[in-house]
């Protein structure tokens, strides 16, 4: 008797933990590319130019901090509201971005602790391949969120923002433009 109790207080254990892992926020990972009809070089001119962002879905405009530590950018948004991002590395040879957002309002980009890198590899002589790699936590940190918050939601709301950036990229150096 002791010990179908003892099992059955274990089972209710991993199963109330169980539940509680299920509204726990879990790293979410996204990867976009898109192939350009252009040199590798010209792409990453505008890839490797973190104060020319206006390739960037809902991007105006961007401006260098000036009393940051580390290079650091804040993006103007057609609401007028800003993301701010530090560059973590810049590699001109490898072609290679990357960044973590220090400030941004999930009513704009539903993610937390984000972070993503940005690559440039040719593809032949006349084209490149942009592979553009996200990692976030949901836009609600704590158990149960709102839809809009939501693991799902969240990331495919980042990927949609991913996808539009790199097809306004796309679109912008393929009609000749740098």
């Amino acid at each position: 008797m002791m010990r179908t109790l003892l099992l059955a207080a274990a089972a209710l254990a991993a199963t109330a933990t169980a539940a509680d892992a299920q509204h726990a926020p879990t790293r979410r990972k996204v990867v976009e590319s898109v192939t350009i009809a252009a040199p590798a070089d010209k792409v990453w001119t505008v890839v490797g130019n973190p104060a020319d962002a206006t390739w960037i879905a809902h991007v105006t405009g961007a401006e260098r901090v000036a009393d940051a530590a580390k290079p650091t950018y804040r993006l103007t948004l057609d609401n007028g509201h800003a993301l701010v991002e530090e560059t973590r590395k810049l590699d001109a040879q490898a072609r290679s971005f990357a960044y973590y957002l220090t400030q941004n309002d999930v009513a704009d980009l539903p993610a937390n602790d984000y972070s993503a890198t940005l690559s440039v590899v040719p593809e032949g002589e006349g084209a490149a391949r942009v592979e553009w790699k996200a990692a976030f936590y949901r836009g609600y940190p704590n158990n149960d969120p709102p839809p809009a918050l939501n693991d799902e939601n969240s990331e495919k709301a980042v990927r949609d923002w991913i996808h539009a950036s790199l097809e306004n990229l796309k679109a912008r150096l393929e009609k000749g433009g740098s």
